[in-house]
């Protein structure tokens, strides 16, 4: 009777124990992996990965918590999101269904520095990009929906902290909080439910600004890619890359 009972508490301990390893390993597995060559046997590898749940909130992410890899990783989950990560440098763009293309092109060697950004939450909007000064501060002009204009913007060096301008952060419960900042003093902020659409009108600084916009994404895109042994077109205003 002893044995028996040995035998059945070694049976479920390798059951349980199999289990573990098989959930370790398989949770953070991509559907999908490959490699795209390039013509000096260089590669990238290309992982894809499925929807999973946030460890902490036991929901649904867009995107899930995996471990990062050199390479190109794709998510999806009611949008997309693309990243590729070669050599420390690291272009990240993000779709969602209402319509908001996030893309930022960054280095974490030695940290993580921001060194360009775009927004756009309509087609034509735009936050332009922000640049580095001599006091490591940043200073530029970016799209503001409410004011429906372009506004000028000064950050810390953390390149978070606002001196003054706005910014909108898409919150859980899908609302934005909008904050308006000035001489780092919060001294605006409420909710919107959407963001205000620009008008339909168009300034030519503005096309020419996202027209430039546009090539300097791609062309980043391109020089990161270039082992690959294959055209790497970003479609950064066409969500069609992830459908």
């Amino acid at each position: 009777m002893t044995k028996k009972i040995r035998m059945i508490f070694l049976v479920l301990t390798i059951a349980l124990l199999s289990f573990f390893i098989f959930n370790t390993y398989f949770k953070y597995s991509p559907l999908a992996t490959w490699k795209f060559y390039g013509s000096n046997d260089e590669y990238i590898t290309g992982h894809y990965y499925p929807p999973a749940k946030d460890s902490a909130t036991d929901l649904i992410i867009s995107i899930p918590e995996v471990p990062e890899k050199n390479g190109l990783k794709i998510t999806k989950w009611d949008g997309c999101h693309l990243k590729l990560n070669n050599d420390n440098k690291i272009l990240d763009i993000s779709y969602f269904t209402d319509g908001l293309v996030q893309a930022s092109f960054s280095t974490d060697n030695p940290i993580y520095i921001p060194l360009i950004e775009l927004n756009f939450y309509q087609p034509d909007d735009m936050h332009w990009s922000i640049t580095r000064l001599t006091d490591n501060t940043y200073k530029g002009w970016i799209w503001d929906n409410v004011a429906n204009q372009l506004i000028s913007v000064h950050y810390q060096s953390d390149r978070k902290t606002l001196i003054k301008g706005t910014s909108y952060t898409l919150m859980p419960g899908s609302y934005w909080l909008f904050q308006r900042w000035d001489d780092e003093v919060l001294v605006e902020e409420y909710n919107l439910g959407d963001l205000p659409a620009k008008d339909s009108f168009i300034p030519e600084s503005d096309k020419q600004r996202l027209k430039h916009a546009k090539a300097e994404f791609q062309n980043i895109a391109s020089e990161l890619a270039k082992p690959l042994n294959l055209p790497f077109d970003l479609k950064l205003w066409d969500d069609s890359l992830c459908e």
